[in-house]
């Protein structure tokens, strides 16, 4: 019998394995949510508490075969939560002080998201970024590229391991958080600047798109010697909605396909998490080395459905089918169950199909996503086997 990960590598190899894999992409609140804790357990519980939520969480579900897990260190967490006689308190260890902390209610928790996301100090404003005009602005303004060994030694990997140790035998581990326009987009000083500097002279895009895929090639190396199975890349704002496809080709192509060179040299997947139409992109895709491509729901007019992707590229590309965002957060499971049975029906009989989904928040209830697991293989045994 085949396990999770082996399924995962049958289809991406273009195959049709056994029972469609499924792979869930879920945000840190749905990971809280879906593994019994709250979000003061991912806040304050320290880096064991993420990591065991992480597996609850992808253990919950049926039939789930690839997971996504982000970056993590062991040391990162000055202040720890303490419980006593049913309260819980937040102390920083180095003063003793403590803080009660007030129950949150039921998900989806969204006042506590976005204190937790100032707290973490995420940049909402996009021209808060240092912004690169020069190429002497490169090294001083871009994130530092750190050896694979320095980024190992650091603890970068950390979150990785823990869930290859965890999980890795029988479920494909995916990793990295990797972007190539999403990342020289802040580089640049936000999103219409970057774009506008596409549209023109493209050097110092260029320049600065090197110097990202620089740092990922050593953080590919890195995350493949812990254990990782693939690598994920976020293809925001990069599709044909917004860029040229001739343009898309001419600066992106090549450093995606770098990208996924430096991945199977290492003996990893490339995966592509393509937010925007890629439709007419979707050969050139697969000729970077993409091994699959996950689809999100259309959002500004365009088609992702699959039946189009399969007629376009046929098995010569691994893709995943979807659910409506709005389905899953308003739990309509008859719209769910028509969704996956027609995207697996249409897209699923010769294999090379993997069924994820949009992104997973609070938003969405647990036992939503069990109805939709479910639904999906029992779509999946109806197919005809495999010669």
């Amino acid at each position: 019998m085949t396990n999770g990960k082996q399924r995962v590598l049958q289809a991406t190899a273009g195959g049709k394995p056994d029972q469609i894999p499924i792979a869930l992409s879920a945000d840190w609140d749905y990971v809280v949510r879906a593994g019994g804790g709250d979000p003061y357990d991912w806040m304050y519980g320290g880096f064991d508490r993420r990591v065991e939520l992480c597996v609850a969480a992808h253990r919950r579900h049926p039939g789930t075969a690839l997971m996504r897990t982000g970056q993590g260190r062991r040391a990162d967490e000055p202040r720890r939560l303490v419980e006593e006689n049913g309260q819980r308190w937040l102390m920083d260890p180095g003063t003793g002080r403590r803080e009660q902390l007030v129950p949150l209610g039921d998900p989806p928790w969204t006042e506590f998201a976005q204190a937790y996301a100032r707290e973490l100090g995420v940049v909402m404003d996009e021209s808060a970024a240092e912004v690169v005009e020069t190429r002497g602005d490169l090294e001083r303004c871009m994130p530092p590229i750190l050896s694979s060994a320095e980024f190992i030694s650091r603890g970068y990997t950390e979150r990785t391991e823990a869930v290859v140790d965890a999980l890795g035998a029988d479920t494909f581990i995916a990793t990295g958080y990797f972007g190539l326009f999403p990342d020289a987009r802040f580089s640049l000083g936000g999103f219409e600047e970057a774009m506008m500097a596409l549209a023109g002279d493209t050097t110092l895009v260029e320049a600065v798109l090197d110097r990202h895929l620089a740092r990922y090639l050593e953080e590919i190396e890195a995350y493949a010697q812990v254990g990782a199975d693939g690598m994920w890349m976020r293809a925001y704002y990069e599709g044909a909605d917004l860029v040229s496809p001739r343009t898309w080709r001419r600066v992106l192509f090549p450093r995606h396909k770098a990208f996924c060179d430096a991945c199977h040299r290492h003996g990893t997947q490339a995966i592509i998490w393509f937010l925007g139409d890629c439709l007419p992109l979707v050969e050139d895709i697969a000729a970077a080395g993409y091994d699959l491509l996950y689809v999100e729901q259309g959002r500004r007019g365009y088609s992702s459905d699959p039946a189009e992707f399969r007629r376009r590229i046929g098995n010569d590309l691994c893709i995943t089918g979807w659910t409506w965002e709005h389905d899953m957060i308003a739990d309509d499971r008859p719209a769910i169950a028509h969704t996956v049975r027609e995207q697996i029906e249409s897209a699923a009989q010769d294999g090379a199909f993997i069924y994820g989904t949009t992104f997973l928040t609070a938003e969405v209830r647990p036992e939503t996503v069990d109805f939709m697991c479910q639904e999906i293989l029992n779509a999946g045994s109806a197919l005809p086997s495999a010669a």
